[in-house]
């Protein structure tokens, strides 16, 4: 934050959406009712990226509660997120974290984060534990570390898990965007976002910059957000897909194997001299998920 700039917000959440007007209203009601029992001041964004619904006239309902900035329809899921905690930095925003429109929140969800973002530390950087919404409760994320320059990852809980309740910090390499938290300073800091990679990797990429920059990401077990898994990439990852859709999805610029971004994941964060070979495994390690 500038020097002339003062804080007005502790917390700026910042939503991306796009044609999920039913979700979208649920979120917000449920953020509301939330931040009506708190005492600190949270700004609620939406980034409207060219819905073509009902969105902005549901969300002009809420009035000045709720702020809307817009995108051009392809600013998928890292622009969004990127201007959107922009734009809440210059409101005076404190914190920020990164909700999807798809996501019903635990009823303590904003007192728990909040508890956690009074802890001193300007690099601070956490997640939710991610559930699905349908019952009962699996944990679709809760931390995970990465091995042999990421090919491999070990999860802090088996895949859908069942949840129980409890209260840890998990340290963990990796975040996904849904409840990603963080300071402003953080996000100056590493420059934000890499809009570069429109919709998947930019919250790995992220985390690992961050790292690099001393931050040490992790999830808090007790702040709990929960998700229609059937409506997001970590939902299908646990589908078997067959090999010609696997292909078709590589060269589509919005999919999670798109090998154009793991590319440049991949070069990001290893040397030259390693990235052939390690994307060479990315690809290998893609068309074998087909055959588990």
């Amino acid at each position: 934050m500038s020097g002339t700039h003062h804080h007005i917000y502790e917390l700026g959440i910042v939503i991306p959406t796009y044609n999920r007007v039913d979700h979208l209203k649920n979120l917000l009601d449920q953020l509301e009712l939330q931040i009506s029992q708190c005492s600190s001041k949270i700004l609620i964004l939406v980034v409207n990226d060219g819905c073509t619904d009902d969105t902005q006239a549901m969300i002009s309902a809420y009035g000045p509660r709720v702020q809307t900035i817009h995108g051009n329809g392809q600013w998928w899921f890292t622009r969004c997120a990127h201007e959107g905690c922009k734009y809440a930095i210059e409101q005076g925003c404190r914190n920020l974290q990164i909700i999807n429109d798809d996501c019903v929140l635990d009823e303590f969800f904003i007192q728990k984060t909040l508890e956690h973002l009074s802890e001193p530390d300007s690099l601070l950087l956490f997640a939710p534990i991610s559930l699905t919404y349908s019952t009962p409760h699996r944990i679709m994320f809760g931390g995970a570390t990465l091995h042999w320059f990421g090919l491999k990852r070990k999860r802090a809980f088996a895949p859908m898990q069942a949840y129980h309740a409890e209260k840890k910090r998990i340290s963990t390499d990796v975040l996904p965007g849904r409840g990603m938290t963080f300071t402003a300073e953080l996000f100056q800091k590493i420059g934000g976002f890499d809009c570069a990679l429109l919709q998947y990797h930019s919250d790995e990429d992220f985390c690992m910059r961050a790292a690099n920059s001393g931050a040490s990401p992790c999830v808090y077990t007790d702040v709990v957000l929960y998700a229609h898994h059937e409506l997001t990439a970590a939902g299908s990852s646990y589908k078997r897909t067959t090999l010609r859709a696997t292909l078709q999805a590589m060269n589509k610029p919005q999919s999670r194997v798109y090998l154009p971004d793991r590319w440049r994941m991949v070069r990001k964060h290893n040397s030259f001299l390693l990235a052939p070979f390690l994307f060479a495994a990315h690809i290998a390690l893609i068309l074998r998920s087909n055959f588990k």
